[in-house]
């Protein structure tokens, strides 16, 4: 009698990784890590950790410390306390006033941004939206300029300011196209498009508000000069719309958020920082997505490390003429 050989039935190479696929996700699943909302948790517990942090980055390990000085060789320690707050200080002296490059402190030290300038532009910032003329002094006109495409205007980045010399010699604007309604209808259409973000803690409404931009808004270079109305219309934007888009929202649900602007891996970039709780919470929307939802709490030494605040960044190139 013969004895049969019994076949060995090979299983297919797809089939075994695909299981090994299912076992290693299915508790991922059971956490929720494969979803958004499954990401929530997680978010909020970086948060936690990285606002109970008060770190300090030393010199030797400060990569922008050549860069933060007035001047070639000048190194400063960059330091951010337990609230957020950015402080500079040499051979452990505190800096005072201007730190150069585009940056300076209040009285106290801290780094100031872009949206902090509120006090000193913002009426004129509206009266320029209305056409009424504005008269600024040649070193105002960057700051202004800064401020007004930065952190007043939600409708547009672009400012072509152009102004004419005067006989004291400060420089006459007004805007070529005026519209003194436009940053108010953009902020509604804004929270129209989105609703309002309410239910839970404020660390679940700036992950809600985060997470839906991210979800909805594709990056596209090519609408960098597109204004607000085209990129609500075609979910399509750069940094400076996924940050107002961001801020609009976060206000409308209560919560105090400033527009920060500054250089991310040599190029200009905008992002946001959030009062969460009384602490400062620095977050990237435009970097803010799944699997990467650390970008919404900025560790204390991956901001200091690579995102390079400025006070004032340039917007445009103003151009001067005789009236």
């Amino acid at each position: 009698m013969i004895r049969k050989e019994k076949k060995i039935r090979r299983v297919p190479m797809l089939f075994v990784l695909s299981a090994l696929l299912y076992l290693f996700l299915t508790p991922m699943r059971a956490y929720g890590l494969d979803s958004w909302e499954g990401n929530r948790q997680i978010f909020k517990d970086m948060l936690s950790i990285n606002t109970k942090l008060k770190e300090n980055v030393p010199e030797s390990q400060n990569d922008n410390a050549n860069f933060y000085g007035n001047g070639p060789g000048e190194q400063l320690n960059a330091r951010m306390d337990e609230y957020g707050e950015i402080t500079f200080h040499k051979n452990g002296m505190l800096k005072i006033g201007v730190i150069g490059n585009g940056r300076w402190t209040d009285a106290e030290g801290r780094l100031m941004n872009v949206s902090q300038l509120y006090d000193k532009w913002e009426a004129t910032a509206v009266a320029y939206d209305a056409g009424t003329p504005i008269y600024l002094t040649k070193t105002e006109v960057a700051e202004f300029n800064a401020y007004y495409a930065h952190a007043h205007s939600t409708w547009t980045q672009e400012n072509k300011m152009r102004g004419y010399e005067q006989t004291d010699k400060t420089f006459k604007f007004t805007s070529p196209n005026p519209q003194p309604t436009k940053n108010e209808e953009m902020r509604q259409k804004i929270i129209e498009t989105y609703g309002i973000p309410t239910g839970g803690t404020q660390e679940d409404i700036l992950y809600t508000v985060l997470s839906e931009v991210r979800k909805t808004l594709i990056y596209d270079e090519s609408y960098l000069l597109a204004d607000m109305e085209t990129c609500l219309s075609d979910n399509k934007g750069v940094c400076w719309h996924y940050g107002k888009i961001a801020k609009t929202l976060l206000e409308a649900a209560g919560i105090h958020c400033e527009v920060v602007t500054g250089i991310l891996y040599g190029g200009n970039h905008l992002w946001i920082r959030s009062k969460i709780n009384g602490k400062w919470v620095y977050s990237d929307p435009t970097n803010f997505f799944y699997g990467n939802v650390g970008a919404g709490c900025l560790d204390y030494n991956t901001y200091l490390l690579q995102y390079v605040p400025y006070t004032t960044l340039p917007s445009v190139k103003i151009v001067y003429n005789q009236e």
